[in-house]
């Protein structure tokens, strides 16, 4: 359903009807891509978004990891690599259309900060529960089958390895 109850997801849902009467009015083929939580090497931590990277940022630095309300939010995350290859893979194989682009499953913050515990090796007793932020969606989960099922593009692997390769690349930069 096209229900956005945020600024963000208005501005997002506007943007895929720009691109919709766009190609019907200029006889354009478009896509458009709905991703789930995208993180990766190189993600700034010093915003309000991009749990990922600000919890791995403070778990270096020996910080507890503020987490919002019980942590029981879920989200649905996806490596930024898979994104860059649906990209590529929708313009080699001319997929056309709004599609979702997520690993599918939902993770809650909690067990995010779990696996982000044990790929840095910090105790997970780094967590400290914080007032819940009014307007946050409780759970937000895509299903991508709908581009898997019109490409050959699938999300390469689990999200914990994918945490644990992020890790990895922040403590690089931390040592170089």
């Amino acid at each position: 359903p096209k229900r956005p109850l945020a600024p963000y997801g208005i501005g997002k849902l506007t943007g895929e009807m720009y691109l919709r009467v766009l190609g019907e009015t200029r006889d354009l083929k478009t896509t458009a891509f709905r991703f789930g939580n995208v993180f990766g090497a190189r993600q700034d931590p010093s915003g309000d978004g991009g749990v990922i990277a600000i919890f791995i940022s403070r778990l270096l630095r020996g910080q507890h990891l503020p987490i919002f309300g019980d942590g029981l939010h879920q989200r649905d995350y996806i490596h930024v690599e898979d994104v860059a290859r649906a990209f590529i893979v929708a313009t080699q194989e001319r997929a056309h259309g709004t599609f979702n682009l997520s690993l599918g499953q939902g993770t809650t913050t909690l067990e995010v900060a779990t696996l982000l515990c044990e790929a840095t090796g910090e105790s997970a007793a780094q967590i400290q529960h914080i007032d819940e932020r009014p307007g946050d969606i409780r759970n937000s989960v895509l299903s991508p089958e709908r581009f898997r099922a019109r490409t050959t593009w699938g999300p390469q692997g689990d999200l914990a390895p994918g945490l644990a390769s992020v890790v990895q690349w922040y403590r690089a930069q931390e040592d170089g």
